[in-house]
């Protein structure tokens, strides 16, 4: 195929319609498409980012070092550009689609160009692209990167791909390095550090940081440590407060986690638990709560357990028609199996 011909059938990708159907024909001329493809993926920015795109994907299934070449040099440039929010946000996806492709090359020169990259934006498919080469340089970065909500479980993810004693000091410093007292934190940067108590939790060895965590300003921080302490069995008071006060007031995909956790510490959860419903205003505002609390005693399988649960579906509410605790039919089987009377 000679030149013209080449040139002529990487133009072909531009068609939004049939661009893709060309892909194949271009990936086959080989390097010799290598010009006019980078000249493609380089070119001015648009709405549309779909051409631009299958530049880069013609370009990583060459994958000589003159198409590695030619991504990185696309990478470099498209990162730099600084566009109106319409033209941004195809940029944006365009550099995730050469991340993308980078992520099969292995080349130093490809884990250096991710790291730049992703230190200056969050670009989810550079984590993953980094996660594939599995370079330990990339470890800080990807830590740092758990802060962005679009990169957060992709980053996790990338994380758990290393050996845990080279992830463990990066987690550890994220989340015990919290704001400073009278300083304020971005919600991100909370939930950020309430991941690495979950992956910190998950892979060991960092008790002590989570147990600081468990007085951290964030909510969400002191939840995520006392649940990454209950995956070792660490049912110390404070936990065990921080989880039932979590069961109260989470949103329900984080009160089934708590929920779990709580079930799992058996016995020692009963105690706080029914203070907690104790204290619990009677009102119908408070119904959900008080049901998640009889929920979760009436699943801890302990005659502790059985015991508070007669005694909180004794107990009068001012919410309930016939002046006790409404509780489910479910929670009335598990009295009847156990032939408990609930008191009239």
């Amino acid at each position: 195929m000679n030149i013209p011909d080449v040139s002529a059938l990487v133009e072909q990708l531009r068609d939004l319609h049939d661009g893709p159907r060309h892909l194949a024909a271009v990936v086959t001329a080989g390097d010799a498409a290598v010009p006019w493809l980078e000249r493609l993926l380089r070119g001015p920015s648009q709405s549309v980012a779909q051409p631009r795109c299958l530049a880069a994907d013609a370009l990583g299934l060459i994958g000589t070092r003159e198409a590695v070449d030619a991504l990185l040099r696309a990478l470099a440039d498209s990162t730099t550009r600084r566009l109106e929010p319409v033209l941004d946000h195809a940029e944006y996806v365009v550099i995730n689609s050469i991340a993308e492709n980078l992520g099969s090359c292995r080349d130093r020169r490809v884990v250096h160009a991710l790291i730049a990259a992703l230190t200056a934006r969050a670009y989810p498919e550079a984590v993953r692209a980094l996660a594939r080469l599995g370079d330990a340089d990339a470890i800080p970065v990807l830590v740092e990167r758990l802060h962005a909500d679009v990169t957060r479980e992709a980053a996790l993810d990338a994380l758990r791909g290393f050996h845990a004693e080279l992830v463990r000091p990066h987690l550890v410093a994220t989340v015990t390095g919290g704001p400073t007292q009278g300083e304020t934190e971005r919600t991100d940067r909370a939930w950020g550090r309430a991941a690495a108590c979950t992956l910190l939790g998950e892979i060991g060895g960092g008790a002590s940081a989570l147990r600081h965590a468990l007085t951290d300003p964030s909510n969400d921080v002191q939840v995520a440590a006392a649940l990454a302490l209950g995956t070792s069995c660490d049912w110390a008071d404070d936990v065990l407060r921080i989880l039932v006060n979590a069961l109260q007031t989470a949103d329900w995909q984080r009160a089934d986690d708590v929920q779990t956790a709580l079930v799992g510490a058996g016995s020692r959860a009963v105690p706080p638990l029914e203070q907690a419903f104790d204290g619990a205003p009677r009102t119908p505002s408070t119904l959900r709560q008080r049901s998640r609390i009889i929920e979760t005693v009436r699943r801890i399988a302990s005659p502790s357990a059985t015991e508070a649960l007669a005694r909180m579906a004794a107990r009068p509410s001012a919410s309930g028609a016939d002046g006790h605790v409404p509780v489910t039919r479910r929670t009335l089987r598990w009295f009847e199996r156990r032939r408990i009377r609930r008191p009239a």
